[in-house]
């Protein structure tokens, strides 16, 4: 596990709104969505804002929208005068999670190589590839100026949609799976959970 300390909470990415809605069900926090258009404005909102900021996710659109914005997030952090951590939950559509995570980090490679990305290749970011678990991964960029970018990545088996139905509470408590690696990537930036034995789902917009 990788530590690295952040002046602002996670910002998150997810696919759809049903996972927005489901990360709204499993924390206790205030949770505003964001469209995936206004990325800049978010960022932007992290240098203007010294109060804690609320848990801000962004719906993508699909999960390969998702991902071709994690690739744009890795340059566009650079800029960046602090450290920074992007959560993104992603589906496996059936696939290994360690084949879903290693096409990312060799998109990671293959862009932090390229020299009209990265101009300065004798001082391009290191990155290192991290497993926490069955479903989590890190993948830590540090940017050669002391701040650093971690791309946390919950990988779903085989996808959300599969569980929004599943009693969370029988889950959580079943053996080694994509839920308790969330809620352990959770606690460690001490993000609260609620309760999943005793909730109360409600719709919620924002």
């Amino acid at each position: 596990m990788i530590y690295v300390v952040l002046k602002y909470p996670p910002l998150f990415l997810c696919e759809g709104r049903n996972d927005y809605k489901f990360i709204q069900r499993v924390l206790n926090e205030k949770v505003i969505s964001c469209d995936r258009n206004h990325k800049d404005k978010i960022i932007r909102l992290y240098y203007t804002q010294d109060e804690v900021l609320p848990i801000r996710v962004i719906i993508e659109g699909g999960k390969k929208i998702l991902i071709s914005n994690l690739n744009i997030l890795l340059s566009k952090l650079r800029s960046i005068n602090f450290n920074f951590a992007v959560i993104s939950v992603i589906d496996s559509d059936f696939s290994k999670p360690e084949e879903v995570i290693n096409s990312i980090y060799e998109n990671f490679t293959s862009i932090l190589k390229n020299p009209r990305r990265f101009p300065s290749q004798r001082n391009i970011p290191s990155i290192v590839l991290n497993k926490n678990g069955n479903n989590w991964f890190t993948i830590k960029v540090d940017y050669r100026k002391g701040y650093q970018a971690l791309f946390e990545v919950i990988i779903i088996e085989p996808s959300l949609d599969h569980w929004l139905e599943k009693d969370l509470c029988q889950l959580e408590k079943s053996s080694s799976n994509w839920l308790k690696d969330m809620i352990k990537l959770f606690n460690y930036y001490k993000l609260p959970k609620k309760d999943l034995c005793n909730e109360t789902v409600t719709n919620t917009t924002n």
